[in-house]
């Protein structure tokens, strides 16, 4: 597989009085924050949360580091239907799980 190159069509994010915020908030909980809890289920969470939002720089990115921290293809590949998979923990299902409540 190549590499994505993205191009964010949706805004400049420049342009936004959030911005800086949205890079405090990154820094402190993104994908290479030092948390205090599983990184892989922390990733599996962002890359859900990105699925929800259907930001296209969000999945190629939180694909591209669950893949490189090691987290299995399959279980990247099968999110979207992970409360009918057998390759997520128990812990696994319950965070995303509990994420779903708060989707909206």
């Amino acid at each position: 597989m190549t590499d994505v190159i993205f191009k964010n069509t949706r805004f400049d994010p420049d342009l936004t009085p959030f911005h800086n915020l949205a890079k405090q908030m990154a820094k402190a909980f993104g994908y290479t924050a030092d948390l205090d809890f599983d990184k892989n289920l922390a990733q599996l969470i962002r890359l859900r949360v990105a699925q929800y939002n259907q930001c296209s720089y969000c999945l190629i990115v939180h694909s591209k580091t669950a893949r490189e921290i090691g987290i299995e293809q399959a279980k990247i590949d099968n999110l979207a239907s992970y409360w009918e998979s057998e390759l997520y923990s128990d812990t696994e299902k319950a965070a995303l799980q509990y994420l779903e409540l708060y989707k909206k």
